[in-house]
């Protein structure tokens, strides 16, 4: 038997693919009142089109419908961000190491309220590892994780797999990331971690964006440099 929240989540999905709702949804109390359902079941149904990524929402502003284009663009099963850098790697026989750069506490502010849909004030871990792979180094990671979803993290932690940790500790799953890749030059931090300094090339490939977790919170906003050798992105589309 389909629950109400599912059928409203697929009647908001038809609503927004057939450009009825384009821009954003109406705020959840007028869609309780649309549905004649309590509040709780509008976020249930919400927390599936998120899950989808055909919705953000910004915090104290409302909820936002993604363009089409992005939505398509979204749907890709991309293997290297839902199963982790660690597992990836080690699927390819080789031999991954993880060297912790900082590890610090930090406010979201701006840019990240909107990326993990929390408060300016929420307080975050903010982690910067360097990634290698048969002790060369393969990627700069930038991680920025809500401490209440994992108020224990420490350093050690991080030296491995964050969604294994966050799976085996808490039973947290994750379902999908949001993310956007590009190829830029890199500045001279990532530059310097990566062995770049002196090579002919300085593109770096970047990818950047938020991995979901199955109950459709934001788990982490991740900013990573890859050398451009150890970059191989494997995409399923549904």
């Amino acid at each position: 038997m389909t629950t109400k929240y599912a059928n409203i989540a697929s009647d908001l999905e038809e609503k927004i693919r057939n450009g009825q709702y384009h821009d954003r949804l109406p705020n959840e109390r007028e869609l309780c009142t649309l549905y004649s359902v309590s509040r709780n079941t509008i976020s249930q149904a919400l927390q599936q089109l998120e899950q989808k990524n055909l919705i953000y929402r910004k915090h104290g502003s409302g909820t936002y419908v993604r363009d089409i284009v992005e939505i398509e663009k979204h749907n890709v099963n991309i293997h290297l961000f839902t199963d982790g850098f660690t597992k990836s790697a080690e699927t390819d026989n080789a031999a991954v190491s993880t060297e912790i750069l900082n590890f610090k506490m930090a406010f979201a502010g701006k840019l990240l309220t909107d990326k993990l849909n929390v408060s300016a004030k929420t307080p975050l871990y903010e982690v910067i590892r360097l990634r290698l792979i048969n002790g060369q180094p393969a990627c700069y990671e930038i991680n920025v994780i809500p401490i209440a979803l994992l108020p224990n993290l420490t350093p050690e932690d991080m030296q491995g797999s964050l969604f294994q940790y966050a799976s085996a500790e808490l039973g947290l799953k994750v379902a999908n990331a949001a993310v956007e890749v590009t190829a830029p030059m890199g500045n001279p931090d990532v530059l310097e971690a990566l062995n770049l300094v002196d090579a002919t090339s300085q593109v770096v490939i970047r990818s950047e964006g938020t991995v979901f977790l199955e109950n459709g919170k934001p788990l982490e906003f991740f900013d990573t440099y890859y050398r451009p050798e150890y970059f191989n992105l494997k995409a399923n589309t549904n």
